[in-house]
């Protein structure tokens, strides 16, 4: 696990570091409280990474996906996640969730506390937001 702490207003010279320093995390966890920042981080992530759609909170969907034109730090595409409405590991799996973990792909997750066990196999970036 790596593991970040920041506000809500993050400046982009670190998000540029915490991207390069992410490369090796195909998993980015956010934490934060209600309304404290985790889709507007997701936000800054596609600016700069060139999401070729607004990003919006995948809570009613539950999975985004988000194709990247900026392809000088080799991403395609993210998938982007809110587990906030899932309540069981059944419920995680049958929207999908399970699946990706396990491709290789870049999946960022908003609301990780449920899947925390599954996590443990794998590496991951833990990105905590104080409001």
């Amino acid at each position: 696990m790596y593991e970040f702490e920041s506000g809500p207003e993050i400046p982009d010279a670190v998000l540029l570091d915490w991207i390069k320093r992410m490369f090796t995390f195909k998993i980015w966890c956010l934490e934060s409280n209600n309304n404290g920042g985790k889709t507007h981080l997701v936000r800054q992530f596609g600016r700069l990474l060139g999401f070729e759609k607004e990003v919006s909170s995948p809570t009613f969907s539950i999975i985004n996906q988000y194709e990247c034109s900026n392809t000088s730090f080799g991403l395609n595409q993210i998938y982007h996640a809110d587990l906030y409405r899932l309540n069981t590991l059944n419920e995680v799996h049958d929207a999908g969730v399970i699946d990706y973990l396990y491709q290789d792909t870049y999946f960022i997750i908003e609301w990780p506390e449920l899947i925390l066990p599954l996590l443990n196999e794998m590496p991951y970036a833990w990105i905590k937001i104080d409001t």
